[in-house]
């Protein structure tokens, strides 16, 4: 039977979750707007306008859509608003998580897990950006619940709750193909000589799933939306494909560093070899679905990025405080004697390591020490939007009412997200076909003809943007650096 949930417990629980919301809803809209979040706020703007069940250009995607909607109640889509309709599925896949830590290893297993969701870097980082791959994980947190609760209390509805949760994972992002191996966590998580009772659990599971997602998939195939067509970053491991998986299993590492501390990457390890002790089945569990979801980015993502492993770090999370809580509530002096040692290590690591991410956040986001690849993606590519606002900003204090902007920068879209007006911000079309460096002068050129002094180009030097086929005369008006040495972006005014 499921552990009593006790008033003392309902107010901690609670309180960890206000703290979570307060500290993802804080000064939201802050961080520059992302490439990517800029693309799916796009996309969403005929779903939110029209009504439609489907986001325009793809099948999948959908759970930050059909969030956002209920948020802007008909209005045009809103950055802010958006990113807060992430954070709200996040919070459901937090308070799953400490319910399911409570349930297998008690109080103190719940609070850790809350502190540290409320605490990991990652978490407060990505938790707070327009992309999916965190409610991907939230919905295999809302998974990982609906087994434990299975476990305790073998009922169907719990196991069509974990099929229905690995469905909302799908809608949410086709990746969420990685975390199927939660489908069968009832197996591990009863006894040996209840085998029958976890594969009735993984059956209703699977139906639940299937009834759900298959419908959704066939019809927008039918629509012409291609479900998995981001799945180009994924292939089968081959020579010809050019795979290193060292060189993923290094980046799958690197990014644990960065992003969790060596130590804390170490004392984790420890702990969970802790954990198949004092709570093997939680542990086999969902400790293995971690490898197999991690071990599948390894054998085929072709180009890595350390979203692709959003789904980790929660589980880490609870991994780590379901042995902590077991070695706290063990019999054994030992055990417990270890338990408040790895709490006291882990209040260090919150003091030097994970506050002073969360102060530098607040402070200046664009000076936060991320993991290279995110570094550079986030903060300093021609992907970022660190530059650009302010390039806006001051074209906004100064233009006319007939004047307009042409953005010449990879992420124009980010522009109008952000833009006063983004009626009046125009974007240069990219391709990167042979000859698209000429295409994209001649748009430039096209539109200085059309417009004279009363276009401003917002433009970033890349090697499609090369000036050198500009056929007119202009002036610097200002350049904005992005962190990290990145790549500038300059306030152009044709003469």
């Amino acid at each position: 039977m499921a552990r009593p949930l006790s008033i003392l417990t309902l107010m901690l629980g609670s309180g960890l979750l206000l703290l979570i919301a307060f500290s993802r809803w804080h000064g939201l809209g802050g961080f520059p707007v992302f490439i990517d979040e800029a693309y799916l706020l796009e996309r969403m703007t005929p779903f939110i306008q029209q009504g439609s069940v489907f986001v325009e250009g793809g099948g999948n995607r959908m759970l930050i859509a059909w969030g956002s909607a209920l948020l802007f109640a008909g209005g045009p889509p809103d950055l802010t608003l958006a990113r807060l309709s992430v954070t709200l599925i996040n919070l459901v896949g937090a308070a799953a998580a400490m319910s399911a830590a409570r349930l297998i290893a008690g109080r103190a297993a719940m609070l850790i897990v809350g502190l540290l969701l409320l605490l990991l870097p990652y978490e407060m980082f990505f938790g707070r950006l327009l992309l999916p791959d965190s409610t991907v994980a939230s919905s295999g947190l809302l998974a990982v619940w609906c087994a434990v609760m299975y476990a305790h209390s073998p009922r169907r509805r719990w196991a069509i709750g974990l099929g229905v949760s690995l469905a909302l994972a799908l809608i949410a992002k086709q990746t969420a193909l990685l975390l199927l191996p939660l489908l069968f966590t009832p197996l591990v998580l009863l006894p040996l000589g209840r085998w029958q009772t976890g594969a009735r659990g993984v059956g209703w599971a699977l139906s639940a799933l299937l009834v759900i997602w298959l419908p959704l998939y066939f019809v927008t195939v039918w629509r012409g939306y291609p479900y998995f067509s981001d799945l180009t970053i994924y292939s089968a491991p081959s020579a010809a494909s050019g795979l290193s998986l060292q060189q993923n299993l290094q980046a799958v590492v690197d990014v644990f560093v960065a992003w969790v501390g060596l130590p804390m990457l170490a004392l984790s390890l420890l702990l969970m070899a802790a954990g198949l002790i004092v709570k093997p089945r939680p542990t086999i569990a969902f400790g293995g679905a971690l490898l197999a979801a991690l071990g599948g980015v390894i054998v085929t993502v072709t180009a890595f990025r350390s979203r692709y492993i959003a789904f980790a770090f929660p589980l880490w999370a609870l991994l780590v405080s379901v042995a902590l809580g077991g070695l706290l509530a063990s019999s054994q002096r030992a055990a417990r004697a270890l338990g408040v040692a790895g709490v006291g290590l882990l209040a260090l690591w919150a003091v030097a390591f994970a506050l002073p991410f969360h102060t530098q956040y607040a402070a200046d986001s664009g000076q936060l020490a991320l993991w290279r690849g995110d570094s550079m993606e986030y903060l300093s590519s021609d992907a970022s939007g660190f530059g650009l606002d302010r390039a806006l900003r001051l074209i906004e204090g100064r233009w006319q009412p007939y004047e307009r902007i042409l953005g010449v920068v990879s992420n124009c879209m980010g522009l109008r997200v952000v833009a006063a007006e983004p009626a009046r911000v125009d974007c240069v079309a990219f391709s990167y076909d042979a000859g698209a460096e000429a295409v994209v002068g001649q748009q430039v050129n096209a539109a200085v003809a059309q417009s004279g002094a009363a276009l401003w180009l917002i433009y970033e030097e890349t090697f499609l943007t090369a000036r050198d086929g500009w056929a007119f005369e202009y002036d610097v008006v200002a350049q904005f650096s992005r962190p990290a040495d990145g790549l500038p972006v300059w306030v152009i005014r044709p003469r």
